[in-house]
């Protein structure tokens, strides 16, 4: 990475990243066992078996913060967090949780950028590799329908999106609806499947799991189509709109 290009990422990296880490010293303090999780990682059933330890709501305050620290991080895996919370606190509290944690980090990472600019990753990277693909996906006639089938499709690097997003012509307002739309199918499914799994009720997992991979299918394959759609249905809104105004005014 070159000299300026790692000054930029400092710069605009570091108030989150230390944010993060004031974050983590009282969390830690409050759950001393957290601290493996956030440095050394777990595997699934050591996060599974930690958070049934503190099955209250100090143990949904701790999800959250891992959330939270998912997003931030872009590398770690969310399923995991998800399933889990969902297997200790069930479909609703789980689900809740951790996709409002998700949408609001996000969010202040999208508005954090297009304040204070993009950040520029070195193209030999890893990262800066995945962050042109991404952009190169993302970057079309609709950006925002775009980032919502990123935030839907399972291992995509999502953490990435925010920062390429930030770089397209997409409005706040367009990215929170994408953001939104994008990633609850995914949030719903993992958590729905949680618990229900464990119950033995594999067939309306695996139902659940194909209706959102052949939406995110459908969606794909007929994107053309489908925003075409969407941008006639706002046409027809905003003329009778329009038309109800002048009805009025008459």
């Amino acid at each position: 990475m070159k000299k300026s290009t790692f000054i930029q990422v400092i710069k605009y990296v570091a108030p989150i990243f230390i944010s993060v880490i004031l974050i983590c010293i009282v969390f830690v303090r409050v759950f001393p066992e957290l601290r493996d999780i956030v440095i050394n990682g777990c595997t699934y059933e050591e996060l599974m078996d930690y958070l049934d330890s503190i099955a209250n709501f100090k143990g949904i305050l701790v999800v959250a913060v891992l959330q939270v620290i998912q997003v931030i991080s872009i590398f770690i895996p969310g399923p995991p967090i998800q399933i889990a919370a969902g297997i200790v606190y069930g479909f609703l509290i789980s689900f809740l949780v951790t996709f409002i944690s998700f949408v609001i980090t996000n969010m202040l990472v999208f508005l954090y950028l297009r304040k204070k600019g993009d950040i520029t990753f070195s193209p030999d990277s890893r990262s800066g590799r995945k962050v042109q693909a991404l952009f190169e996906w993302i970057d079309s006639e609709n950006p925002a329908y775009m980032i919502m089938l990123a935030y839907m499709m399972p291992g995509m690097p999502n953490g990435f999106v925010p920062y390429v997003a930030n770089q397209t012509s997409v409005t706040t307002k367009q990215f929170f609806k994408a953001l939104v739309y994008g990633a609850a199918p995914q949030f719903f499914t993992m958590c729905f499947i949680s618990g229900r799994l464990l119950r033995g009720d594999v067939f309306l997992s695996l139902l659940v799991t194909v209706l959102m991979l052949v939406s995110i299918v459908i969606l794909y394959l007929f994107r053309d189509r489908v925003i075409d759609l969407v941008r006639r249905m706002k046409e027809q809104m905003k003329n009778k709109k329009m038309q109800i105004k002048k009805e009025r005014g008459s």
